[in-house]
Formats: C-alpha cells, sequence, structure tokens
C-alpha cells in the first residue's frame, strides 16, 4: 500500500456490485484509516467523493455536519460506488502512532564493523512494527528503525484482522505486511549505510494472527474455538519468495509462538 497517494490526493476508483468504497481501496492497495474494521463506528474512513454521490447514510450523518455532506463527504466504508468513482483521500495521520523503544539509535555503525555480517530482528505487531540491524559475531543492536503497520486499514485488532483476512482480503493484507517490511528493511539499511549483502538472515515475530497473515496462511480458524492454527513451526523461505526484490542468500524466519491464541495481542518469539 502506497501512503505517498495518500495525501490529500484526487483518484479515480472502479467499484464492484455489492462492494464497498473500503474494500475498494483495499483491493487497490490504498491505505486509509479504519480502526473498527469498517464498522462504521470509528469515523476514520472518510473520504470525499467529487463524482456524483449517494445519499448519505445514517454513519455518515453521525460524524459529518450538513455542509460537509452537501460537499460529499463520506465514509468509505459505508459508501457502494459500483462503477468508476472519483474521490479525494485524506492523508493518514501516522503520527498518531507512537512507537516506543528501548535500543538507543546509531545510525553510522563503526567504520570496523562494516565488513561484517549482520541479522535483522523483526516485531510485526498489531497496528506497529519494529525491526533492529543485529551484529551477528556478539548480537550487538546496531540501529532500530519503527514504524506502521498498514493492515490497520482492515481493523486496529487481532478479530478485525482474521474477519478481514475470512472476508477475502488475505491477498491484500499479506501483500501489505509484506511491503511494509520491505520498506522498513531499505530504511534500516539506508540509516546504517549497510549493502543488503551483509544480511544473514532475517528473524521475524509476531502473534499467531500476524504470523499467518504474513505467510498466506488460511484465517479461517483462528477466530472459531478451538482456535486451531495452520502451523506453529518456525517457517524459513527465502526473501525472495516474500519480497518482490532482496539477496536470495538471506532468510526470513517467521516464528509463530505456539502459547498464544486470537484473543491476545502479544509479540511471540522465534526459538
Amino acid at each position: 500500500m502506497n501512503d505517498k497517494k495518500n495525501a490529500h490526493s484526487e483518484i479515480e476508483i472502479e467499484g464492484r456490485k455489492g462492494e464497498s468504497l473500503l474494500s475498494a481501496l483495499l483491493r487497490s492497495h490504498i491505505c486509509v484509516n479504519a480502526v473498527c474494521g469498517g464498522k462504521g463506528h470509528c469515523g476514520k474512513c472518510r473520504v470525499q467523493v467529487l463524482s456524483e454521490v449517494k445519499e448519505a447514510t445514517a454513519a455518515d450523518r453521525r460524524f459529518f455536519r450538513e455542509d460537509e455532506l452537501a460537499d460529499g463527504m463520506r465514509l468509505a466504508c459505508g459508501y457502494y460506488p459500483e462503477g468508476r468513482c472519483k474521490i479525494r483521500i485524506f492523508s493518514v495521520d501516522e503520527e498518531d502512532f507512537e512507537i516506543v523503544t528501548d535500543v538507543t539509535r546509531n545510525p553510522s555503525p563503526a567504520q570496523n564493523l562494516r565488513d561484517s555480517r549482520y541479522d535483522i530482528a523483526v516485531d510485526i505487531g498489531t497496528t506497529t512494527l519494529a525491526m533492529s540491524l543485529v551484529l551477528c559475531d556478539d548480537a550487538q543492536m546496531i540501529h532500530t528503525v519503527t514504524g506502521v503497520n498498514h493492515q490497520r486499514v482492515c481493523g486496529a485488532d487481532v478479530i478485525s484482522r482474521i474477519q478481514a483476512a475470512n472476508e477475502g482480503h488475505l491477498q491484500e493484507l499479506s501483500r501489505c505486511i509484506r511491503k511494509d517490511l520491505f520498506d522498513l528493511i531499505l530504511r534500516l539499511l539506508r540509516e546504517t549505510g549497510t549493502p543488503i549483502s551483509r544480511i544473514r538472515r532475517i528473524a521475524a515475530a509476531g502473534n499467531t494472527t500476524m504470523g499467518h497473515i504474513l505467510m498466506g496462511y488460511s484465517c479461517e480458524t483462528l477466530g472459531v474455538y478451538p482456535f486451531e492454527p495452520v502451523s506453529l513451526s518456525l517457517t524459513q523461505i527465502h526473501c525472495a519468495e516474500l519480497f518482490a526484490a532482496a539477496t536470495e542468500d538471506s532468510c526470513v524466519h517467521g516464528g509463530i509462538n505456539a502459547a498464544k491464541t486470537v484473543s491476545e495481542d502479544m509479540a511471540g518469539v522465534s526459538e
């Protein structure tokens, strides 16, 4: 998903019969806020319809004044265009997310470390991401970067993600987190001046739902008793299988912790 397209930009999007504008935006890899998962409760997925606009819903009237409604302001989750629609997207406020780490930032490794090998440690949270460059020799953390998990377009909690995945959005959610991680990797390497060829492996950990979505596993059994996951084993795959561009000799390790259930929102730890 490309947030750069979201800074008060005007776009045209093709809606399908029975598909909300929010779902159409997700299908087109365009991110808007929807922390309630498209239920019409949070009022965050606001857009301005610039083409012929449909009647406002009860949810629209809860969040917009009459003059705003007259200007075409609507909630994307409750708007069903059924055809080509021109809209204005408003910027996503990533500054609303405070991401706290306890790692001292040191964006410039010492010159004598530049020929060393590194690992990258990744914490995939439901709303935020953290990534650290780690020296292989002694596990020293060199630098940490953080970012937003843009899957929040489908809701801010695990239940919303499971529901979205089970409603046909698994592919979009998986593509979203992979792009977020790849962009964060490039930022980490850029800020430290580390060539990608010096990366030995990447270890990613998160709750069971985040792990399933990253790997593209079905989430159908995660939201119902007895909450059985597709897999809890440590999985090793090449970066090329996850990202559009990566070195072939770097691997991603997806750790899914068996102790975590759908009711928990905590990061698991890779063994």
